[in-house]
């Protein structure tokens, strides 16, 4: 099923929620929404993904308390239903990096820690999976002689944790160094960007000013704050349900209708007057996808009759960063560094499924 779910994501580049207008996650600092916030259930399931505007659709009584993901935020657990979900700004903790580029040396060389949480839903039985591991990739913000920027992902090692709940029982398969689904998906939905421009009403402004603000377009939003700039990505925004049903999967038997498909890219502050943010400036960044699908060829691979419910939330955490010639960039392309272990970087808080203890500090608005 996994196999079939990778392929139908990878056929399909766009999605989004049908979203109730009263609920909303915002940044609790500055009161912006806050895109690609994803809700955990009490059973660790992908509840929603709010889309560009904050906006998510509530989660059922039952199904609290949850627990609230967004990158460059505090995880908050939400104890009862609310309208508004206020999320505390928080860096994104990760061993420093210094990275400047040298003159023969414009290659970028990156490796990062990545996870992506699934969950996947048939006739009420799920299969959650939590998949991490480590990518490196290798950038050029300018054109190299003698080097190819391809700006996509390779894999060096995984594993994961599959939890499958079928007729009130539970089976949990633990797998590593094997290729997970997210190696194809991730290279598709986060690719890294070429140097991203500044709007030029936010250049040359104070991080965590007031002039700090959002420029919305129909695919983009571009914010700038104390920890840096945000640009959200969500295909969607300009449709008017926020969601689309593509008639060439439904000649393939692959109905589906795709809700959610938001990336946000976190990068650290840039000097004043700055008009580019190169892309070694990455911080991190997120992927959040939700779709239903109802198509003959997706049932029947699922063993089922009933439409079935995808939704996944990926993160990808940069922690190395080299410069290369071309020439020393095409000799590590054909040797790849050898990993026998996931290596989780130490100041990242460990990944889990369930919702956290609530913060001593943390209030949550009835």
């Amino acid at each position: 099923m996994t196999r079939f779910l990778s392929i139908l994501i990878l056929l399909a580049t766009l999605c989004a929620p049908s979203l109730g207008a009263k609920n909303v996650v915002i940044d609790a600092s500055v009161g912006r929404p806050v895109p690609g916030a994803t809700l955990f259930t009490s059973k660790g399931l992908i509840s929603t993904t709010s889309d560009s505007k904050g906006r998510y659709t509530a989660p059922s009584v039952d199904e609290y308390p949850i627990l609230v993901r967004a990158l460059g935020f505090e995880n908050l657990r939400v104890e009862s239903p609310v309208d508004t979900i206020r999320l505390t700004p928080k860096p994104i903790e990760l061993a420093e990096v210094t990275a400047t580029p040298a003159s023969d040396r414009n290659v970028i060389y990156v490796r990062a820690y990545i996870r992506e949480y699934q969950t996947v839903i048939i006739e009420g039985d799920s299969l959650k999976s939590l998949f991490e591991g480590n990518v490196d990739y290798f950038l050029a913000d300018e054109k190299v002689k003698g080097f190819k920027d391809s700006r996509s992902f390779r894999l060096l090692y995984n594993r994961a944790r599959i939890e499958d709940r079928k007729d009130g029982k539970k089976t949990v398969t633990e797998k590593e160094g094997v290729e997970c689904l997210f190696s194809p998906v991730v290279n598709m939905l986060a690719e890294f960007p070429k140097p991203i421009e500044i709007p030029a009403d936010l250049r040359g402004r104070r991080a965590g000013s007031e002039a700090d603000k959002a420029v919305w377009g129909s695919t983009r939003i571009f914010t700038k704050g104390p920890e840096g700039y945000t640009l959200t990505l969500d295909p969607l925004a300009d449709k008017e349900l926020h969601d689309w049903s593509p008639a060439w999967l439904k000649l393939l038997g692959m109905t589906s209708t795709f809700t959610q498909l938001t990336r946000t890219f976190k990068f650290g502050p840039s000097e004043s007057g700055v008009t580019h943010i190169p892309s070694y400036c990455i911080e991190g960044f997120s992927a959040a996808t939700c779709f239903v699908s109802s198509g003959k060829v997706i049932k029947k691979a699922c063993h089922t009759d009933e439409p079935v419910e995808f939704l996944s939330y990926i993160e990808v955490l940069p922690y190395q960063i080299d410069f290369l010639t071309a020439d020393e960039a095409k000799k590590l392309r054909k040797q790849p560094v050898v990993m026998r272990e996931v290596f989780v970087p130490e100041k990242l808080r460990p990944a889990s499924h369930r919702p956290e203890p609530a913060p001593a500090a943390a209030v949550t608005e009835n």
